[in-house]
């Protein structure tokens, strides 16, 4: 499927189309076609809050990695 199509599935009252985006933002373009949706997404991923929810996201990635090397009481991770 292509974005055009997809975003077609995503067609507002007012023609215009929207998607939700992973960080909780709407992703809005004026057109279907795939040019103007690509320009849309790549605004949206521009944006303070997509920008925001990306740190927060490799944030809460870097802290579920193990740690490198063990404590040396052999208790805990270092």
């Amino acid at each position: 499927m292509t974005e055009r199509g997809l975003f077609h599935a995503y067609r507002n009252l007012d023609a215009s189309y929207s998607a939700e985006c992973a960080c909780g933002d709407l992703i809005l373009a004026t057109d279907g076609d795939e040019l103007t949706v690509a320009e849309a997404v790549t605004l949206h991923n521009e944006s303070t809050v997509h920008a925001q929810w990306s740190g927060w996201q490799e944030a809460v990635h870097a802290l579920q990695r193990p740690t490198r090397k063990p404590c040396p009481c052999h208790g805990h991770a270092a």
